[in-house]
């Protein structure tokens, strides 16, 4: 699915920068779960690709080799739509 509406991303970015950061480092290309959505950042130059996921009942928003970040149950439900 591909988004264009700058409100919507911004509602997002928004959300997303009230992510708690933890502990875990993130050193894999993909994250090692099953299931997750991928969100690529397309930027004039270069792109930001993150993923969100679901593990063992907590929500994370994970930026690979950079940081994994927990997130609540609302943005991960509002990202699956």
């Amino acid at each position: 699915v591909n988004y264009t509406d700058k409100t919507l991303i911004n509602e997002v970015i928004s959300e997303m920068s009230d992510s708690v950061p933890t502990q875990i480092e993130s050193v894999h290309d993909v994250p090692q779960v099953e299931n997750y959505i991928k969100i690529e950042f397309k930027f004039d130059v270069g792109s930001k690709t993150l993923f969100v996921y679901e593990d063992c009942g907590n929500y994370y928003v994970e930026q690979p080799y950079h940081g994994i970040y927990k997130i609540d149950c609302q943005l991960y439900g509002q990202l699956q739509k």
